[in-house]
């Protein structure tokens, strides 16, 4: 058997030839390793990034949870205000002039007669059948003392005559939506009953009113005045 030797330095040596399969041999469980440790990391990264967004997610839960009762309680809040929205444009699709009323019952006030209240009522109200009869004839004497005067002319009070007139109707009721009125309440004073009569005669001219209801006249011996009271039924179509 004979053996070679190579007395060169390793320097001068030839190296030895290139094996691929070698390589290959060598290198596949590198590649495998690396990648095994690479998509370790990789999840390891990716579980506390996670973790991370699964923290911040319970820190705002709550505030989300406020937010999300923020968001009902607008809701019946606005649930609220559009049903109140309905009843006010009901109501003011309801509106009467009262304006105008008011000044045409300034207008037919007779001389020596001034009103004392005015007030609306959500219901014709009911005048007792003892009254009526206590009245007596009264109305059908005061229509006739109206035509007397009628024919006569008629001149507006003075200011003395009208007393303390209010300003504006009071309108019976509770914060609730009530249903529109349907009568309206005129009480005042006159010096004489002939005056009530024309006061009678003139309001059954007025377009506001569908009917006209004398309740009672009294005279206050004490201010020498005639008290009346008058049911007057507003008509539906707002006059």
């Amino acid at each position: 058997m004979n053996y070679r030797v190579n007395l060169l330095p390793a320097e001068l040596q030839p190296r030895p030839p290139f094996e691929p399969k070698r390589l290959a041999l060598i290198s596949l469980p590198v590649l495998v390793g690396g990648a095994l440790v690479g998509g370790l990391l990789y999840w390891r990264h990716e579980l506390y990034k996670m973790r991370v967004e699964l923290e911040a997610l319970r820190y705002q839960v709550p505030r989300l949870q406020q937010a999300v009762n923020k968001v009902e309680e607008m809701k019946k809040e606005r649930q609220v205000l559009e049903a109140r929205a309905g009843e006010l444009e009901e109501l003011i699709q309801r509106r009467r002039a009262w304006s105008s009323l008011l000044a045409d019952l300034a207008a037919v006030m007779p001389d020596g007669a001034w009103l004392n209240a005015l007030q609306l009522v959500s219901g014709q109200a009911a005048s007792p059948a003892a009254k009526a009869e206590r009245a007596g004839t009264v109305p059908s004497l005061l229509q006739g003392a109206a035509r007397a005067m009628e024919a006569g002319g008629l001149q507006q009070p003075s200011a003395e005559q009208q007393g303390n007139v209010p300003a504006a109707l009071q309108q019976t009721g509770t914060s609730k939506v009530v249903p529109p009125p349907e009568s309206l309440n005129i009480e005042g004073s006159s010096r004489s009953l002939a005056a009530v009569g024309v006061l009678l005669y003139h309001l059954q001219g007025l377009p506001y009113f569908s009917g006209i209801e004398l309740n009672e006249v009294k005279y206050d011996e004490g201010k020498g005045v005639y008290n009346f009271s008058i049911t007057a039924r507003l008509r539906g179509d707002g006059g």
